[in-house]
């Protein structure tokens, strides 16, 4: 059998990792935004405008998320309710961006259609890589890495289902 538990001694950079990828696909999804309706970088300040954007929503993201612990260990919960989280933290971006674009007048020197793709796209790719990763995750536990020995006290009916619920969710990693 495979040795367990691999991922536990490389956590810190796993998450590290997740922050850069999360960092990256914001900032990706804005320039692929401004592509479609052909947003022209000729001026420095159109420019200098969205490297802001993207930075500003960067950095309220990666705050956002370490306030939610998206960051946090999601053994034994789906992958449906990290996503919630993750776009969440994503709408909460897209509030103070708009409140700020909003207070300091400063929305009119973007494309509303570029923002608006930006702030549909990112979620979808923020949950895509998120079903990625948990695939991933699923696939190393089948071949008998990263899984954890589980035991049940108790035979009651809550120690049923909670055994139940361990053997038809595999992907938890959790072998009881």
């Amino acid at each position: 059998m495979a040795s367990t538990g691999i991922l536990r001694p490389h956590q810190s950079r796993i998450s590290l990792l997740q922050r850069v990828i999360d960092a990256a696909l914001i900032l990706l999804t804005l320039y692929g935004a401004t592509y479609l309706p052909r947003v022209t970088f000729d001026q420095e300040a159109v420019r200098d405008a969205y490297v802001m954007a993207g930075l500003l929503a960067v950095v309220t993201f990666t705050f956002v998320a370490e306030s939610s612990r998206l960051y946090s260990s999601w053994r034994g919960s789906t992958v449906v309710a990290e996503i919630i989280r993750a776009q969440w933290c994503w709408v909460l971006v897209v509030v103070v961006m708009l409140g700020l674009g909003f207070a300091t007048k400063t929305s009119v020197a973007y494309s509303r259609v570029a923002m608006t793709l930006w702030f549909v796209v990112t979620p979808l790719a923020l949950s895509i890589t998120r079903v990625i990763a948990r695939q991933a995750l699923r696939a190393a536990r089948d071949r008998g890495y990263n899984r954890r020995t589980g035991a049940i006290v108790g035979s009651g009916p809550l120690a049923q289902k909670v055994s139940s619920t361990l053997l038809e969710n595999a992907s938890f990693g959790i072998i009881n």
